[in-house]
């Protein structure tokens, strides 16, 4: 139902060379999120994000070019106030990793593990373009 009212106002993207492409115009962009549909583990969240920015990262002698954002946001996790730091990494294989890492928000130390979920473009994670970027 998302997908179908965001292709109103804005155009997929469904590779990683269109996603290169449309940051390089200036593009702002959705992500549209279901875990469940990248885990195959029943009751996970759908959500979405409006990153404000996406960086393309130069391949380098250790790394390939890949495609980064992440954001910042002060949440609630069992009960307790906390900040969830989470990172979309794009690869040219359309594939995507999502790290989570939750922080104290009283010390930013982070409390238990990472979590890592990996996805794949049009499998758990679409991604729509909306070319006029009118500021």
């Amino acid at each position: 139902m998302v997908a179908a009212f965001l292709n109103l106002f804005a155009g997929p993207i469904q590779t990683y060379q269109d996603l290169t492409s449309a940051i390089r115009a200036g593009n702002r962009f959705v992500i549209l999120l279901d875990l469940q549909e990248c885990t195959g583990k029943s009751g996970m969240p759908v959500g979405y994000l409006t990153p404000t920015v996406m960086m393309l990262i130069p391949a380098s002698d250790a790394t390939p070019e890949l495609i980064a954002t992440s954001f910042l946001h002060f949440s609630d996790h069992l009960g307790y106030p906390i900040y969830e730091y989470v990172k979309y990494t794009f690869h040219s294989d359309n594939t995507v990793t999502i790290r989570t890492t939750y922080y104290d928000p009283q010390n930013f130390k982070p409390i238990g593990a990472t979590h890592t979920i990996n996805c794949l473009m049009g499998k758990g994670i679409e991604i729509y373009s909306e070319s006029d970027h009118r500021e």
